[in-house]
């Protein structure tokens, strides 16, 4: 059964020098690389509590067109959180020491989307997932979701950090910050269907990609017809008709 759903808007961004070619995309697709991301539109006073994480995911959700309606659902998703405050909590509780207050609160899951969402007056549904290794199937159902029930439109934002040098043995992506952003919609924009197609066998699996959200912001501004990725061992396919 294929899950139908429109996409109207997206955009990415990655870290790394332009002047370096580390990572490589499309001309014409709209993902940015940059050392830092762009959050001079927020407040100091809410900027301050955004480190690399919450500053990537601000930075495209305020470059989405229509990102700032109240009335605009949103699907957050990242594998690992606030990785750099979670792992600084456990390093103060090993040694003893005071655990800082404004790292306890923003270390949770859903504390970077809170923090956007105060900064964009959103009051409508907010869903936070930790969906493992590859959260961009996860994101589309979940929006895919809140479409069928009720809402008009659902943006998907996804992002993630390199993992401190401490966790580096267990898992290596993903190996830049990125951040990609994305609205569904019911009928606007790019009309796509979302299918499982089974399991990956060795031979059919996609060769694995660092961002698969960055890869699949590209997708969307090509040409290309299909595009498949993976999740829990199962392949999932996209196709614009």
């Amino acid at each position: 059964m294929a899950i139908k759903f429109s996409i109207s808007d997206w955009c990415g961004w990655i870290q790394q020098d332009p002047a370096e070619t580390i990572t490589t995309f499309g001309e014409h697709t709209p993902i940015s690389l940059s050392e830092a991301p762009d959050v001079s539109p927020i407040p100091a006073m809410l900027r301050r509590r955004l480190n690399l994480l919450g500053r990537a995911a601000a930075s495209q959700l305020l470059s989405l067109p229509g990102s700032d309606g109240s009335n605009t659902a949103i699907v957050y998703c990242s594998r690992h959180g606030d990785i750099e405050r979670t792992l600084s909590i456990l390093q103060d509780l090993a040694s003893d020491a005071p655990v800082s207050p404004m790292n306890f609160s923003l270390a949770v899951h859903n504390a970077v989307s809170g923090i956007l969402s105060i900064h964009g007056g959103v009051t409508a549904n907010i869903s936070s997932l930790a969906a493992g290794r590859e959260g961009l199937v996860p994101a589309l159902l979940e929006a895919a979701g809140m479409l069928s029930s009720g809402y008009r439109r659902v943006i998907c934002l996804l992002c993630d950090v390199p993992l401190p040098e401490i966790y580096r043995s267990r898992s290596h992506r993903p190996e830049q910050a990125f951040a990609a952003c994305f609205a569904l919609s019911v009928d606007e924009g790019t009309a796509l269907t979302l299918e499982y197609a089974g399991m990956a066998s060795n031979d059919s699996q996609p060769v694995p990609a660092s961002t698969p959200p960055l890869c699949f912001v590209e997708f969307l501004s090509t040409g290309s017809q299909a595009f498949s990725t993976c999740h829990n061992g199962g392949k999932w396919l996209l196709r614009k008709y």
